[in-house]
C-alpha cells in the first residue's frame, strides 16, 4: 500500500469504533434492599442504591447432572461510598437476614430514554462480603466498596420498556 494512504478496512474499523464511543451504552445498576436506603434521585427509584458494576459467580461442576449441580456464588457489587455504606457494614457485621431484594440493570444511551434490560429478584439474602477501598487516580482519591450478597433463590426477567 502506498505511503500516506490508509487501508480501507482499518479506516472502516476506526469509524465503527468512533461511532460506538459516541453512542456507548452506560449501564445503570439499581438495588432495592429493605432496611438499606440509598442516594438515588432517579424518578421511580428514589432511595434505591446505585452501583457501578456487578458480577455473579457460578459454577456447573457436572453438566450431565442438570440444574442441581450448579453452584451460585455471591452477587458482587461495586459502588462509591455513600449514605448506604454504614448500613451495609452494619448488616455485614451482624449477619442480619434480608427477606428479599431486587436489582435492576438498566442499559441506556446518553441523551435518550433509558431502557430496562434485566430485573433480578432475590430471596433470603445476607451481606456476605464488605470491602471498603481507596482507588487513586490523577484527579484524586475515590472511596469505593465491594459488597457481596448471598441469596437462596434468584429469579430473572427481561424487559424492553422504559423506566
Amino acid at each position: 500500500m502506498p505511503s500516506g494512504r490508509q487501508d480501507p478496512f482499518v479506516e472502516a474499523l476506526k469509524q465503527t469504533f468512533l461511532i460506538h464511543l459516541r453512542r456507548r451504552y452506560e449501564p445503570m445498576i439499581l438495588v432495592n434492599l429493605p432496611g438499606i436506603r440509598g442516594d438515588s434521585k432517579i424518578p421511580g427509584h428514589v432511595g434505591e442504591i446505585e452501583f457501578d458494576t456487578y458480577r455473579f459467580g457460578n459454577l456447573n461442576r457436572d453438566p450431565d447432572a442438570g440444574r442441581n449441580s450448579v453452584l451460585a456464588y455471591d452477587l458482587i457489587l461495586t459502588k462509591r461510598k455513600d449514605s448506604s455504606s454504614p448500613r451495609f457494614m452494619e448488616f455485614f457485621m451482624s449477619g442480619k437476614q434480608i427477606p428479599r431484594g431486587e436489582m435492576l440493570v438498566v442499559s441506556r444511551i446518553p441523551g435518550t430514554e433509558a431502557k430496562q434490560s434485566l430485573l433480578y429478584g432475590m430471596e433470603d439474602l445476607f451481606i456476605s462480603y464488605y470491602l471498603p477501598k481507596v482507588v487513586h487516580d490523577p484527579s484524586g482519591s475515590i472511596y469505593t466498596e465491594d459488597i457481596g450478597i448471598n441469596f437462596k433463590k434468584v429469579m430473572t426477567a427481561i424487559s424492553r420498556s422504559g423506566m
